[in-house]
């Protein structure tokens, strides 16, 4: 059997459109269950995003401390 799942490594813009693609689902899913479950993968995907940003922007993103 082939393997069913694809372990390519993804590029940021790619893993950003999923994130817009699982975002307007959970918009539009009329359905608990179906919604929580978007916003599961949504926030794993907001994460992998996250990690592949250069150090430089991770920093710029922490509040600013006076």
């Amino acid at each position: 059997m082939s393997n069913l799942i694809d372990r390519t490594p993804r590029s940021a813009e790619e893993v950003a459109f999923q994130c817009l693609a699982l975002t307007h689902a959970a918009l539009f899913s009329n359905q608990q269950a179906v919604r929580e479950t978007l916003l599961f993968i949504l926030l794993d995907r907001v994460d992998t995003l996250y990690e592949m940003l250069p150090e430089q922007c991770a920093a710029c993103s922490e509040p600013a401390t006076e």
